[in-house]
């Protein structure tokens, strides 16, 4: 984090995706051109970004695509391949050492869950390359804007969630809703991480003075338009 008094606030009310998170700080970016040239060039074979205006009624919005166009065909990584891909990946050391630390969560979690050590863990969709691509430009985009300080509202999950172990083991401590109503997906593993690294202080959310706003389409949506909600405020 840096320290020039430049907070962000997540309104995690529709919960936390890998997708809404990027595509929500995506739009806080002022040179969306040059960001986007450099989240196209993590060095993740066949890893491109494709960012998508939503605007309706109901919410303004970035949906961001990430598609897989590689020849290779992915089963399932370790830890260290995970961690050798993230160490090659054409970021600055500090950005990797962040991605490095959503992962170690991730894998704490599920090693947890699975009752195993890291050694023999191995991820499946995970350990994707889109999934890799996901967090790293996640933590890319929050360097660029130069934030110091992350506060979130409790996050939201779905009733089915209720039954992931991953989640809840990722969302342990901290606080949660759970949408009794809602059946689709709120929240993902790699927004459970994220938010739980990345946030230093829970709030209610409530009106603030922000200076920028930018909102993520989940691509996941059902029945209405899901999206999360990110406010720069200085």
């Amino acid at each position: 984090m840096q320290n020039n008094n430049t907070k962000l606030y997540l309104n995690l009310h529709n919960g936390a995706t890998g997708e809404m998170l990027v595509a929500a700080l995506f739009e806080l970016i002022d040179n969306k051109e040059s960001a986007l040239r450099r989240l196209n060039d993590l060095n993740i074979e066949g890893l491109r970004f494709i960012p998508h205006k939503v605007e309706n009624e109901s919410i303004n919005g970035t949906y961001m695509k990430i598609i897989n166009d590689s020849k290779y065909k992915y089963e399932k990584m370790s830890l260290k391949d995970v961690v050798k891909t993230i160490n090659n990946l054409a970021l600055e050391e500090n950005i990797r050492n962040d991605v490095l630390g959503i992962y170690y969560e991730i894998a704490k979690a599920q090693c947890t869950i699975n009752k195993t050590n890291m050694k023999e863990l191995y991820f499946r969709q995970l350990g994707s390359p889109e999934a890799i691509g996901s967090i790293a430009s996640i933590c890319y985009l929050i360097n660029l804007l130069n934030i110091d300080e992350i506060r979130s509202t409790p996050i939201s999950i779905g009733n089915n969630e209720r039954s992931i172990p991953i989640i809840l083991e990722l969302l342990k401590g901290l606080p949660y809703i759970i949408k009794t109503d809602y059946d689709g997906e709120l929240t993902s593993p790699i927004g459970a991480a994220l938010i739980k690294v990345y946030t230093n202080k829970y709030i209610d959310f409530k009106h603030i003075p922000y200076i920028k706003q930018g909102n993520g389409i989940s691509s996941k949506s059902k029945n209405t338009i899901n999206y999360l909600s990110a406010f720069l405020v200085r």
